[in-house]
């Protein structure tokens, strides 16, 4: 017989909430993830990691973004990064642990969602299939905005699903979407599901709302989650949607041949990769219908929701599955509850050889899907090995040395398509080619004559050529080795220090060449 709640002691009754609440899984997690330490690890997981390290580098020195640092992502996590070193100082470490407690909190918030859908061992199976899901677990430790506003977007949905629609859980909620949208706008996928959580409010008959009244809620959620977001645009001066929005939907970006190509791949590949829980969420949904349990609409309309953006959307990168890993994650909470359910009728059968043959198919129908799961597309341990280092940045420990010496002795600027050494070494990259990436590169938002005009108006002290050091034009390159000598080379990184000039004749050569770039942003390219 369970203890009555009034006669259990203040220790008890706090244990009680702590495992019903289920926050023992994100803490079990973030023990993991401390102890394998990616955030201990001195190479980058992405380039994308040196590229917001050093905005955020550029930002706690005085640049603001969108005037001098070039961006098209929303400020959130680099104003909270920015803010964070002013204790830590810029230190990788301190940001990767912020993105290991956000990863912890997503995986929660997962839990809230599947336990409010099925039961507890089927919402702590489903919360596992996320941690296995393609590239979870790098993702975990590596400073990248996706992750962290997934988040608080996933958040946001366990705060309208797993409690009466009251309209305090409205208002959190849409504050917490506005937060993940205003780390990155994509996550905005996510708002159309929320939206159809308040409309179909799947509770049971005696709790659910009114039409009107979840009208008037889903109203209520799409104008706090509005109100806050334009409030923190115009807190951070983020009110550039010529940046935010045109960057990612210009017909040049959508065009762009690699891309378009590179894109084809992507649903086939997540399809391979995530087979067995695409499997057993099939199952699930089969079983949700029979039993009509209108709490499968919301992650169903999620998935289906992330699928059509993606057929259209470029480019889509290897970091963007945990979009649709997330509610499929939540979908096969419906699955093992499909199972347990069949496991337990088999059980009930009173004639044994119905029961036998039962429970014959049902370990079949298991063991097929844990052998897809241990063994396809590759062996496990194959894979996981594959997800950590597939599209992982080169990194060469000399290259990074010797710039940490030379910035010790002599700071400056550095241009680099690498700017993880230089956040290591403390050199800033000049503001405006800061995001230097395959898409600024390969959609001309940044171009070659920018990047010569930055090397003669910054004069930088060191230029480090590695990610793209065949892609520059003859322009550049001649500058560089008009100005620089090479220091280190190790295919396909080249380490310059600028040679050392007059001091008058480079200081009237650079308040010429200050007072051209001030003229005009854009020169003619030579």
């Amino acid at each position: 017989m369970n203890q009555n709640s009034s006669t259990m002691s203040p220790v008890r009754k706090g244990w009680d909430l702590v495992v019903r609440s289920g926050v023992i899984l994100p803490l079990l997690y973030l023990l993991f993830l401390f102890w394998r330490a990616p955030y201990l690890d001195p190479h980058d997981w992405d380039y994308d990691e040196g590229i917001n390290l050093m905005k955020t580098m550029l930002v706690s020195q005085g640049y603001p973004l969108y005037t001098e640092v070039w961006s098209d992502q929303p400020p959130l996590m680099t104003m909270t990064l920015a803010g964070l070193f002013t204790f830590t100082g810029p230190d990788v470490a301190a940001a990767r642990i912020v993105i290991m407690v956000l990863s912890a909190l997503l995986l929660w918030s997962v839990y809230l969602l599947a336990r409010a859908s099925g039961s507890t061992l089927a919402a702590i199976l489903a919360v596992l299939v996320l941690v296995f899901s393609e590239f979870y677990i790098r993702l975990s430790g590596a400073v990248m905005i996706g992750l962290p506003a997934l988040s608080l977007a996933t958040l946001s949905m366990a705060v309208l699903v797993t409690g009466r629609l009251q309209w305090w859980r409205i208002g959190v909620a849409g504050i917490l979407m506005a937060l993940a949208l205003q780390t990155k706008l994509m996550v905005g996928i996510v708002g159309p599901a929320a939206m159809v959580a308040i409309l179909w409010d799947s509770r049971p008959p005696q709790e659910r709302l009114r039409v009107t009244q979840r009208i008037a809620r889903s109203a209520g959620f799409a104008g706090v989650t509005g109100a806050v977001f334009l409030l923190l645009a115009l807190f951070f001066g983020a009110l550039r949607f010529d940046l935010l929005l045109a960057t990612h939907f210009s017909e040049l970006t959508r065009n762009q041949e690699k891309f378009v190509a590179e894109a084809a791949t992507f649903l086939p590949h997540f399809v391979e990769q995530q087979l067995a829980f695409l499997v057993v969420a099939a199952g699930g949904l089969v079983y949700a219908l029979w039993k009509r349990q209108r709490t499968a609409v919301v992650p169903l309309f999620w998935l289906a929701t992330t699928l059509a953006v993606f057929s259209d959307y470029r480019p889509l990168w290897y970091h963007h599955v945990i979009l649709l890993n997330v509610p499929l994650a939540w979908l096969t909470v419906f699955g093992f509850d499909a199972f347990f359910a069949a496991v337990w009728t088999s059980l009930r059968w009173r004639p044994w050889p119905a029961a036998l043959a039962g429970g014959a198919g049902l370990a079949g129908l298991a063991g097929v899907v844990l052998w897809i799961f241990f063994t396809y597309p590759q062996p496990l341990p194959e894979r996981q090995f594959v997800q950590m280092n597939l599209y992982r940045p080169l990194y060469v420990p000399p290259v990074a040395d010797q710039l940490a010496a030379d910035a010790a002795e002599n700071p400056g600027w550095i241009f680099t398509d690498h700017p993880f050494y230089a956040f290591q070494a403390g050199v800033p990259v000049p503001p405006p080619v800061a995001v230097i990436s395959r898409k600024t590169l390969e959609t001309d938002i940044i171009r070659q004559e920018q990047i010569l005009e930055m090397l003669k108006t910054y004069e930088p002290a060191y230029v480090l050529l590695e990610r793209f050091t065949y892609n520059y034009s003859p322009y550049v390159i001649d500058e560089i080795r008009a100005h620089y000598e090479m220091v280190l080379e190790a295919e396909p990184a080249r380490y310059y220090r600028r040679i050392a000039e007059p001091a008058e004749q480079s200081a009237t050569a650079d308040l010429a060449l200050r007072g051209a770039w001030a003229e005009s942003e854009r020169a003619p390219f030579p």
